[in-house]
Parts: C-alpha cells; structure tokens; sequence
C-alpha cells in the first residue's frame, strides 16, 4: 500500500482521485466555453452595446476558476484533490516562470547597458530606401531573433521604417504587413521568446527541437512572404526611393551613440547567445 506521502508525490493527483460521476467529453469543454462566453461578454457584448463597465481581465479568469472548481465539485473531487492538482501544475511550470524572469532580466539589462540601443542603432544605418519593403521584413526579423520580442523589435526599428515609409511615399500597408511578419517570425524563431519557450515546455519537448519542428511550417511561410514582398515591392516602389532619409535616421543614430558606449564588450551578450543557440546549450543557464 501506498503511504500518504507517495499519493501527494502523484504526478497527477486528478487521475489517481476518483469521480463519484462519469466523466464527459463535454465536462472537459466546460471550462474553456465559459471563459470564451465571460471574454466576449465581460470585455466585448457588455461595454459596446449595453455600456457596461468593461470586466478586468483577472476577474474574468478568476470567475472561470470558480466555475471550474464548482465543476470539479459536482464531478465528485475533493478540495484536497484539486489543490494537490494545482500544487503540481505549479511545481512543473516552475522553469518556464524562471524563464520569463531572467529573459525580463535580460532585456532589462541589454537596454540599459546598451545592447538593444546598439542594434537599433546600426539597424538605422542599414535602412534603404530603395528596398525598404525587404529590408523591414529582414531587419525585423533579425531584431525579433536577437531580442525575443516581436513588439519590441516593431515599437523600435519598426517605427523608425514607418517614417521613412512616409517620407518616401511608400505603401504603408506593404510596409506595415513586412515589419509585422518579420517581427513575428523572429518571435517564433528566438531562443529568448517567452512565448517560444512557454510552448516547448508546454509540450513536453526540448526547446531547440521545438524551434527546428516549428521551421517545418514558419520556414516556407517565410519565404513565400520574402518572395511577396520583393515582388510587391518592384510592383509599388517607394514614390520617393530617391529622397534622402538621414535626416531621420542620422539624429537618432547619433543621439544613441552619445548616450552609450559601443564598444566590444556591449556585443559579448549577443554573442554568447548566439554562442549557446548554435551548441544548442540549455537556454536558462545561456
């Protein structure tokens, strides 16, 4: 017989627990459309057409919850079983909480101490007007990967080439649809991304073969994009591909190279990433 020690050591105390009722396909439903219904009436319905104060997002999981464990309840589980339930979820989520806060940490770092500046920086310095489409998809890209952050890599240098679209005349649809595919597929494709390590825990797997098996399908999508946005960009060049953009790029430029330092040092944090992603080395210690 088991001890009371190895039953809290499960490492699922809900399969071992059993339900005084049947167990459903639609009990596992439940849940899920009762937060999709508090979503859209919480946050959508209410607000925009019965002006209702729009519900916080945190109350609005919370009254999930309850009714999820109202659920668990009725399905006949005890409040121990449950909390021993969530005591374990929390227990293996733990690496990937641990991975958010040190990439927190990390970004935090890399801006203070220059190494987000630095891209940006020589990412302006890259820009052509000429094949300004392109070079946001590539830019982008390149950024997102180095940083793990798709709205960081469009809020930075993304900006920057949407300025430079409108002082070219260049299409801002294009434009915006380039920025925001590479942005996201950098997203994907870095080591650093929450999201990206958030799923291979997730799942189970190591995070670099969940990155490689994610090629499989982000990999081809990419390049057709590529192709698009060359090919667009022949059809709908920049009206004004000629105009000199270093009135908006150079001041910027300039502005960050006085605040920092780029010197090696500042490009030893990249390194080492791409240094540990190559050897495919744990990512929390890298």
């Amino acid at each position: 017989m088991k001890s009371r020690t190895e039953d809290q050591l499960s490492p699922d105390p809900l399969k071992k627990a059993r339900a005084t009722r049947p167990l459903r396909f639609w009990h596992a439903l439940v849940p899920v459309a009762l937060l999709v219904i508090f979503i859209i009436w919480g946050m959508i319905l209410g607000p925009r057409i019965f002006d209702l104060p729009s519900w916080p997002l945190e109350f609005t999981f919370l009254l999930s919850a309850i009714c999820t464990w109202l659920l668990l309840f009725y399905l006949g589980f005890s409040f121990e079983d449950v909390t021993q339930a969530m005591a374990d979820r929390t227990r293996t989520a733990l690496p990937a909480i641990w991975m958010l806060m040190a990439i927190g940490v990390l970004i935090g770092a890399w801006t203070a101490s220059g190494t987000i500046p630095m891209l940006v920086h020589y990412g302006m310095l890259m820009i052509d007007p000429s094949w300004i489409y392109v070079v946001a998809l590539l830019l982008t890209s390149l950024f997102s990967v180095l940083t793990g952050t798709s709205w960081g890599s469009v809020g930075t240098i993304g900006v920057v080439l949407i300025n430079i679209g409108v002082a070219t005349d260049a299409n801002l649809g294009l434009l915006a649809a380039a920025i925001i595919s590479g942005g996201y597929f950098g997203d994907k494709m870095s080591p650093l991304s929450d999201t990206t390590n958030m799923a291979s825990m997730g799942a189970g797997v190591p995070l670099y073969a969940h990155v490689r098996s994610m090629l499989n399908t982000t990999g081809p999508a990419y390049i057709i994009a590529l192709i698009l946005t060359t090919a667009f960009g022949f059809a709908q060049p920049a009206r004004s591909a000629g105009v000199d953009v270093s009135s908006f790029t150079q001041p910027v430029a300039e502005d960050l190279a006085t605040a920092f330092s780029f010197n090696i040092l500042v490009w030893v944090p990249l390194l080492v990433m791409l240094v540990g992603a190559a050897l495919r080395l744990p990512p929390l210690p890298t």
